[in-house]
């Protein structure tokens, strides 16, 4: 008897209680969060820019971590983040973060911009690359300007200084007889850390000066030419115009 009752006692302490050792909950895993990434343009020229917009979606109150690709070929000049929440039905809040990037393509060619990551807890999603087409700047340039207007950008002097615009004017020569084509050339240099905060690429327009005849004038929006000076970029805009 002394030894089945000691049994029982050590059977007792070996059961585990169910008020010191409560089952671990299971929680359920959040839902995948919706990553979407897309582009404003597929093809435009070098020197000019597109709008990199990534939405990311989630029910889950856990934050959104978007993760960019290496972005060769292109150079970042601006960037926002929103989030907004809204509250619809019984599913719950859906939470949606938007990334926008503005990206200036800086090499001409077959352009890929590789996938972009979101992690949320211990997931994590991708999206597909997008692939993007960069014109030459000069092959767009000469669809637009005569080829003494292309070799005059071709030999362009920078200018003296880096940290302003710098507008000059230039014509093949000081006289001309009645009748005789005149090209008239406007050439715009402007720092690239400037030229980084507009919204929009400058355009270079010409008045046609009174008493000749002129064609309309070309006024591309792209790069024409890009010069390092002093340590500093500077990209030169043009404007062309043919007068008689």
């Amino acid at each position: 008897m002394v030894s089945g009752a000691l049994w029982l006692v050590l059977a007792l302490q070996a059961s585990p209680s169910p008020s010191t050792h409560p089952a671990s909950p299971r929680f359920p895993r959040p839902p995948t969060p919706d990553v979407r990434a897309s582009v404003d343009r597929r093809r435009l020229a070098s020197g000019e820019e597109l709008t990199l917009t990534v939405r990311a979606r989630t029910r889950s109150a856990e934050p959104v971590g978007i993760v960019l690709p290496s972005l060769t070929g292109f150079a970042i000049v601006g960037s926002r983040e929103v989030t907004e929440v809204v509250v619809e039905g019984a599913g719950g809040p859906l939470r949606t973060t938007i990334r926008e990037l503005r990206l200036r393509a800086d090499r001409a060619g077959d352009l890929v911009i590789g996938p972009v990551r979101a992690r949320q807890g211990g997931q994590t999603v991708a999206t597909d690359p997008i692939a993007v087409t960069v014109d030459s700047a000069a092959a767009g340039l000469a669809a637009r300007l005569s080829p003494l207007a292309r070799g005059r950008i071709a030999t362009a002097p920078a200018p003296l200084r880096n940290d302003r615009v710098a507008l000059t004017v230039t014509l093949p020569g000081d006289t001309v007889i009645v009748g005789q084509q005149l090209d008239i050339v406007a050439a715009a240099w402007f720092p690239r850390e400037l030229r980084a905060q507009l919204r929009r690429a400058p355009i270079i327009t010409l008045q046609t000066p009174e008493g000749v005849w002129g064609y309309p004038g070309a006024a591309p929006a792209e790069v024409a030419a890009s010069r390092l000076v002093r340590g500093e970029w500077m990209d030169l805009f043009v404007a062309h115009q043919v007068v008689f």
